[in-house]
This record gives structure tokens, C-alpha cells and sequence, in this order.
């Protein structure tokens, strides 16, 4: 997660939207005190759980057409490179 503020960061004159879909209401405010991410944070309810297929983190990457381009369930030490090769290819 982390990563994604470098993201946002590169994309930073592009028109891409960073969002994090938190499951966890109760403990998001502790984290995000002791962690800084620069993008917006929305809660997720059951439907959006059941449509994540009950995966996370995952990392969904959604096209100017609307269009799934990307999505991947879990974390990776390089995943943010895949999703800057994604989001670059895309523009």
C-alpha cells in the first residue's frame, strides 16, 4: 500500500483516481494516523465484499471506458510497477 503514494505521485497531472476500499471501519482511523496515504479511503459494504469475491488486498485497475484492465488479489514486493506499467500503457 505504500507504493501507492508513489503512484500518485507519478500520475499526479494525469487524470487517474487513487481509491483504497476499506473493509475494516473500526481500525481505519488508528492506522491512518501512523501510516499517510495519499488518496482517498471508502468504506466497502456486503455487496462490494461479495463482488471483491472476499479478496483482499486487491489491486483493480479500471479504463477511461469503464472497463476492467486490471485485477489482482494480493500483495507483491513490485506490484506497483505492474500497475505503472498498466496505468501508463492506458493514458
Amino acid at each position: 500500500m505504500p507504493d501507492l503514494n508513489l503512484l500518485v505521485e507519478i500520475f499526479s497531472k494525469d487524470n487517474v483516481e487513487f481509491i483504497s476500499i476499506v473493509w475494516d471501519k473500526e481500525n481505519l482511523s488508528n492506522f491512518l494516523s501512523s501510516h499517510q496515504f495519499n488518496y482517498l479511503h471508502g468504506y466497502s459494504n456486503d455487496y462490494i465484499f461479495q463482488l471483491l469475491e472476499d479478496g483482499f488486498p486487491r489491486n483493480i485497475i479500471i479504463g477511461k471506458d469503464g472497463v476492467i484492465l486490471y485485477n489482482k488479489i494480493g500483495g507483491s514486493e513490485n506490484r506497483h510497477l505492474e500497475l505503472e506499467k498498466v496505468i501508463s500503457d492506458n493514458l
